[in-house]
């Protein structure tokens, strides 16, 4: 069971969205299904609507190759910082 620190600022809920969709996708013996990444995405969005998250990065790997990397949130410019 893989545990994740509430102090990461990821919520649970999403973290385990993500390792589930990941999970069901493994337990298939001969060929793994690709994951939708438009269903990951829109899981994601949901949440960062719902918690109010100012930003979160997602990444997900299935048999050691990246299937799904994107970044989430605005940058706040602020005067002075790049």
């Amino acid at each position: 069971m893989t545990i994740i620190p509430r102090r990461c600022g990821l919520p649970r809920s999403l973290a385990f969205v993500a390792l589930a969709i990941v999970g069901a996708s493994q337990s298939r013996a001969q060929q793994p299904a690709r994951i939708d990444t438009a269903v990951v995405d829109s899981i994601i969005r949901h949440h960062i609507a719902e918690k109010r998250i100012t930003g979160v990065s997602v990444g997900i790997m299935q048999h050691g190759a990246i299937v799904f990397a994107r970044g989430y949130g605005r940058r706040i410019s602020r005067p002075g910082v790049r």
